[in-house]
């Protein structure tokens, strides 16, 4: 962790907006008094940290669109193409070491970054408004539990197999000491109870009373608005039944996100279909209103002509194969999310993945947004969950008719419905890795054509980075 403390510590000098107000001196410390003078200050300091959650080698790139998704098996990789050996989960090759040693190293440097953020809004003395205070301190403890969790789903255990296994640390502080590596338990335990704190925090968090609320150029303050780009009071909550699913706590899962679906469908109301459909030039293929959690990527359609846009050459794009899309989408071409996220072209290619793809509105509220949390997510943590098969075939149905499917009259097996529903619904989101690994999938899509291929449990244990192993 020594390393990475530093980087901690340092991070925020590389963001643009800290040149507004950061004195760098010296390099390596944060001069904190000269940060936390007054609230605006604040306010700028937690942007920052957002605005390094959706860097490239986190929340913009590899946690999403690229890493996790090429190990969640949604493109058509080749014997030649540059993500092979992360494609074939080779953990061993120094190029796929350097992926993940870069994912690592940022995450804990935004989670010591979230962590000084804490400790000195804690420790500031100057005149602030408390529950505006309040909801900063829980969105920033909220941050926190949120990459741990995402930390623990990548470099820990399968939750199922082996829950006492050393995992992570669980980093609290911005000091310098090495912290001891946790057993998977222990990370949840940590992550539900900095979840608790958040909530609390969160309580008078404007999204309960007024929803998202876009920004209001009338207004000489507009932080507390677009509650969406932030995490609020709902997405703390829904974190939560991420956590307790992923942890096996069923029960638990589907209380708390039956707790707030009234709410999340009142206030992060389904997509309307005109938006996608009769919308060609500026269509929402974000389905934005849904997204309770997601971050300002400004690198987003830079990364898309990175990845995604079909002049790359057959080893550098990220493709999937038609038969696999057929075979995923169930050969439903009038799903929302096959024919907004999949569009065929002119080439080597049948189908291309578009999801991240620019509009022509260049003042689309949506732009640049990536999507982090949805209400889908809820939907289905409930449809698993669900006491009987009948509530849990009305969940999914929900979820269904809001893509432009027709109602299942029963749900039979409820992983494999589930199963269905959240291939479809999270490509490029980075997901699908962690509920492979939730449920120790053997057998998964091939998606180089329309069968299955297998999957050996050692696939989903990615080693720690060499930075950490070797500084114990």
């Amino acid at each position: 962790m020594k390393k990475i403390i530093y980087l901690g510590l340092i991070a925020c000098c590389s963001f643009t907006a800290c040149n507004k107000f950061l004195d760098i001196k010296p390099v390596d410390k944060i001069l904190e008094t000269e940060v936390y003078k007054d609230e605006k200050s604040v306010q700028v300091a937690l942007n920052g940290i957002y605005m390094r959650m959706a860097k490239p080698e986190l929340y913009g790139g590899k946690m999403t669109m690229q890493t996790l998704d090429i190990l969640g098996q949604y493109y058509n990789i080749g014997s030649a193409h540059t993500y092979t050996q992360l494609f074939t989960y080779k953990y061993a090759d120094p190029t796929v070491q350097q992926e993940f040693e870069t994912i690592w190293s940022a995450a804990y440097a935004n989670i010591l970054n979230v962590n000084n953020f804490i400790e000195k809004l804690q420790q500031a003395t100057f005149a602030m408004d408390k529950t505006s205070k309040d909801i900063m301190l829980g969105e920033a403890i909220g941050m926190r539990a949120f990459v741990h969790l995402d930390m623990l789903r990548v470099f820990g255990p399968i939750p199922s197999l082996d829950p006492n296994k050393e995992s992570i640390p669980y980093v609290r502080s911005a000091s310098s000491k090495t912290e001891k590596l946790l057993p998977l338990n222990e990370v949840i335990t940590n992550i539900l109870a900095d979840i608790k704190q958040a909530t609390l925090l969160l309580e008078n968090d404007p999204v309960r009373k007024e929803g998202v609320q876009k920004t209001n150029e009338s207004l000489t303050d507009n932080f507390f608005r677009m509650r969406n780009r932030r995490m609020n009071y709902y997405a703390v909550l829904a974190l939560k039944a991420r956590a307790e699913l992923y942890s096996g706590k069923k029960s638990e899962a589907y209380l708390t996100a039956k707790g707030i679906l009234s709410d999340l469908d009142k206030y992060f109301k389904w997509t309307v279909p005109t938006t996608i459909i009769s919308n060609p030039d500026n269509p929402d293929r974000l389905f934005s209103p849904e997204i309770i959690f997601g971050v300002q990527n400004d690198q987003m359609y830079a990364i898309y002509d990175r990845s995604f846009n079909p002049a790359l050459t057959t080893n550098a794009i990220l493709v999937p194969a038609k038969a696999a899309l057929d075979n995923v989408f169930e050969k439903n071409t009038s799903d929302y999310r096959y024919f907004s996220w999949l569009t065929p072209t002119i080439g080597n290619y049948e189908k291309v993945f578009v999801k991240f793809q620019d509009v022509q509105n260049k003042s689309a509220d949506f732009r640049y947004f990536q999507p982090l949390i949805r209400k889908s997510e809820i939907y289905l943590i409930l449809t698993e969950t669900a006491p009987n098969d009948s509530e849990a075939l009305g969940y999914l149905n929900a979820l269904r008719n809001n893509r432009g499917l027709a109602d299942l009259v029963v749900i039979g097996n409820r992983i494999t419905a589930v199963d269905i529903e959240f291939r479809k619904e999270f490509y490029g989101e980075g997901q699908l890795f962690f509920y492979n690994k939730r449920l120790a999938k053997t057998s998964v899509p091939n998606p180089t054509n329309s069968s299955t291929k297998p999957i050996a449990l050692e696939n989903y244990l990615v080693p720690l980075p060499l930075s950490e192993t070797n500084n114990r």
